[in-house]
């Protein structure tokens, strides 16, 4: 498979709205990314799409992955795949806090 076709927000849009993405919940990716997850999405031709920043040459990518899901959702997207095998919050400094618990200032 080649490199991932990247898309902006509008024809990421038009094409989940138009039907173009495989069905199911493996067809819409939050890959990690470092430390930040990014969109990545199969289409029924083949291929993978990702979600690109509106003015960048780069993905557009998200620190906090619920405001992913939070566009993903807004987008009619219900199911996704996690695939965090590359995510390394260390790289931004997380620090590791108890289920529930705030990281202490």
């Amino acid at each position: 498979m080649g490199p991932a076709k990247p898309l902006n927000l509008e024809q990421f849009r038009a094409l989940v709205g138009g039907g173009g993405v495989q069905p199911g919940g493996q067809s819409v990716i939050l890959r990690a990314l470092g430390a930040d997850w990014m969109i990545v999405a199969l289409q029924r031709s083949g291929g993978e799409v990702v979600l690109y920043g509106t003015n960048t040459k780069q993905p557009r990518t998200f620190a906090d992955p619920r405001n992913a899901l939070l566009l993903l959702r807004e987008m009619g997207i219900r199911e996704a795949h996690i695939d965090a095998r590359d995510w390394t919050p260390e790289q931004r400094g997380l620090k590791t806090t108890p289920a529930g618990g705030r990281a202490k200032k």
